[in-house]
């Protein structure tokens, strides 16, 4: 059963990853407001609230919020990835599961997991009973219990904020939920107190359908949350996965392949055998550990030019990779590489030096291409495209912002000879321009002489004077200038039109760009409306718990989703 599908039959309402993560930044920013007690803080967060969402900020405290799912799907990185972004805008420090003392005070956002699979004591959440003594006024003694929480919990109360996950809550005993219940509607519960501004979740699988043990949840857990089903979506872990690496090997042609096969981003089992299966969890991890590694060794002059070496390779990173995806998705990919070494690889890298394909090598392509209606084929095609994009994205960077004109130009018309030259199906170039642009944004670390992802709509926006030196190179390629029924060129209609279609930036002004890319990215693309009445809402505590060894920061880390 599909994800949509889950949550219809549990009434729960569906939520991409990337939507739940921008539902918990709102939060996270609504719990930082202070309701005009600190003006300039709370002039910032209206500021990044417009940017960020484009609408005003109204004041409101978030009710705790749950996310279901499948395995993998990024249910707990939503909130990991909420905090660090929180973090990074709000200039707090990041203190990610903090298990020893350490200083945590008003700019500090502290983050706290607990896993909560299988746990049947309290005292994960409430921690060890301790004896006091308590004496009364006319000196008489008694003694009494009560708990000492882990350190983290004991600390939130005393950060700028905090993120507290119960972590596969509905693995956890019925007795162990409920304490959960008042953390989530109250932010208390048996001695812990996690102070005002702490935003506490949950999450949890689904058990028959994803082969996990879970016990049921009960309705005081959904009239105290937000429920969702949360599901992972290709298109934005593509996106997501393109911007992780700006670098050459960028994601092994891999978002590409999957988008061939979308069937295979997740492919779960009811089994509680253990047996690996496809997921985007599973996928981010084989990308890191085995594919990007591969990618770079075959490429790499020892092996590129060794057929029987680079076969060699494969088979091995294969076999190691089917550890993560399964064996029925590793040899799918298995076949997709052999074929993108052996066939799509040399074609494109002979297109991209020497601007042509020989004759033996356009017979070879015609060979491959056929008519273009069969599903190798026109994977084959996507295989050559990823390619000519792969081996020209990062020379068409440094010659674009090195103001080398004719290299840059000689580049891009050779990627355009690969585009129009061979294969008469444009359908596939509104993806080619979509995935080119991506890259060269990704590359260049979003200069905004290239062009930027825009936090609002996590959409890539090219720059108008890159659009523009395309358009010349274009004005003088044949292929690209052959008219279509319409009289529109084929770049016009196919290339240029998926550009614009993105939204394209307009050329940033000079201030922009002595800035810098960060700068670019958060800068506000209007200015903000005026401040909505704000309600009462407490402001941040000026104690700080005792640090006698320094916090464990992340102020940049990397959402695995």
């Amino acid at each position: 059963m599909s994800t949509p599908e889950k949550a219809r039959e549990n009434a729960l309402p569906l939520l991409r990853t990337d939507q739940a993560r921008d539902k918990l930044v709102m939060d996270l920013l609504a719990l930082a407001h202070t309701g005009g007690k600190i003006p300039d803080q709370d002039t910032r967060i209206e500021q990044i609230w417009f940017q960020r969402f484009g609408v005003p900020f109204f004041p409101y405290k978030p009710t705790a919020t749950v996310l279901r799912g499948f395995p993998g799907h990024g249910k707990t990185t939503a909130y990991f990835a909420a905090a660090s972004e929180v973090a990074q805008r709000l200039g707090m420090d990041l203190v990610f599961e903090p298990e020893e003392p350490c200083e945590i005070g008003p700019n500090t956002l502290l983050i706290k997991t607990i896993n909560l699979s299988g746990e049947v004591s309290n005292t994960a959440v409430s921690g060890i009973p301790q004896v006091g003594r308590y004496q009364s006024q006319d000196g008489r003694e008694a003694a009494y219990t009560h708990r000492a929480p882990p350190f983290a919990l004991a600390a939130a109360k005393y950060a700028g904020l905090a993120v507290v996950v119960g972590d596969d809550y509905n693995n956890a005993a019925p007795n162990i939920q409920n304490i959960l219940n008042d953390l989530l509607d109250r932010g208390r519960a048996q001695g812990v107190d996690l102070g005002p501004r702490c935003l506490v979740g949950a999450t949890g699988n689904l058990g028959a359908e994803d082969g996990a043990n879970v016990h049921g949840t009960s309705t005081a857990t959904a009239t105290r949350t937000n429920s969702y089903m949360v599901e992972d979506v290709l298109e934005d872990w593509a996106q997501r996965t393109i911007a992780q690496y700006p670098d050459a090997i960028g994601d092994a042609g891999l978002a590409a392949f999957l988008e061939s096969m979308p069937d295979l981003f997740h492919k779960p089992t009811r089994s509680k055998k253990g047996e690996p299966y496809p997921s985007p969890r599973t996928w981010s991890r084989c990308l890191q550990e085995h594919l990007r590694p591969f990618y770079a060794q075959v490429q790499h002059p020892a092996v590129r030019d060794n057929s029987t070496l680079q076969k060699r390779v494969l088979e091995d990173v294969m076999q190691r990779a089917a550890g993560l995806i399964g064996t029925a998705a590793a040899d799918k990919l298995r076949t997709y590489y052999a074929s993108v070494l052996d066939e799509s690889l040399p074609l494109a890298r002979e297109v991209l030096t020497t601007g042509q394909l020989t004759a033996k090598s356009q017979k070879r392509f015609a060979e491959k291409y056929g008519s273009g209606a069969a599903a190798e084929e026109t994977t084959f095609l996507r295989q050559f495209y990823v390619c000519l994009v792969d081996e020209s994205a990062k020379e068409l960077v440094d010659a674009y912002l090195q103001g080398d004109h004719a290299r840059f130009a000689k580049r891009f018309d050779a990627v355009l000879n690969g585009l129009y030259k061979y294969s008469q199906d444009a359908s596939q170039h509104g993806w080619v321009a979509h995935y080119l642009s991506s890259r060269m944004v990704a590359l260049s670390g979003q200069d905004p002489k290239i062009g930027i992802v825009r936090a609002q709509t996590n959409g890539v926006e090219v720059s108008l004077p890159l659009m523009d030196a395309m358009t010349k190179v274009a004005a003088k390629n044949s292929g690209a200038c052959a008219t279509t029924d319409g009289k529109k060129t084929l770049f016009d209609a196919t290339f240029l039109s998926a550009l614009t279609g993105m939204d394209a930036m307009q050329a940033p002004d000079e201030e922009l760009l002595a800035a810098g890319p960060a700068s670019a990215q958060s800068a506000p693309t209007a200015a903000p409306p005026p401040a909505a009445p704000t309600a009462e809402a407490p402001a941040p505590t000026q104690e700080t718990a005792e640090a006698p060894t320094p916090p464990r920061r992340s102020p940049g880390m990397q959402m695995e989703f």
